[in-house]
């Protein structure tokens, strides 16, 4: 914490001494950017790392649950990954039955969506030289679907395999 000027002890009896026990994560943040002028990215960092030692947050706990992703490498063409997943018809033919809004998409860049249960995909072009973009699923408020189905399992095997993308999603030889 030595960019701050404090160290964890320092900034606890600080934040206790200011009622932050009491607070909002929000509240707290708000506290630490106005009155110690910890920019927005200090603030939070502070702010999590108070709650995480005051036993108000775990690793990975966000204010609305657990965040969980996981990842896929696709080995077809950007433009090609981007029209599967962009293009509802062939979409439907690798994740059957999962119901997904386009939030925003980038062609043939990128693509951000969200599953019927409040899960969020992003998927993007990961080569040397592209422009960064978050390629994953995720976060997914835990324990929202139990049954293994939609978007939780899309990664771990209940949609067809990334594998059988190009065939499945019409985008290259069966």
């Amino acid at each position: 914490m030595k960019r701050t000027g404090r160290d964890w002890v320092e900034w606890c009896a600080l934040l206790d001494k200011k009622g932050a026990k009491n607070l909002s994560h929000r509240e707290i943040a708000r506290l630490i950017h106005e009155k110690y002028h910890g920019g927005d990215w200090w603030s939070q960092m502070i702010t999590v790392g108070y709650e995480r030692l005051r036993g108000r947050r775990e690793v990975n706990q966000r204010t609305s649950g657990f965040a969980v992703s996981a990842s896929k490498t696709i080995a077809v063409p950007a433009a090609a990954a981007f029209a599967a997943w962009a293009d509802a018809r062939r979409r439907a033919h690798w994740l059957a039955g999962v119901k997904l809004i386009i939030r925003t998409a980038t062609a043939p860049r990128s693509v951000r969506l969200t599953c019927d249960d409040g899960t969020n995909i992003e998927g993007g072009d990961h080569r040397p030289g592209a422009r960064p973009v978050p390629g994953r699923r995720g976060p997914h408020p835990a324990g929202r679907r139990e049954d293994g189905r939609g978007a939780p399992a899309l990664l771990e095997g209940n949609a067809r395999s990334p594998e059988a993308l190009p065939r499945t999603a019409g985008l290259g030889p069966a």
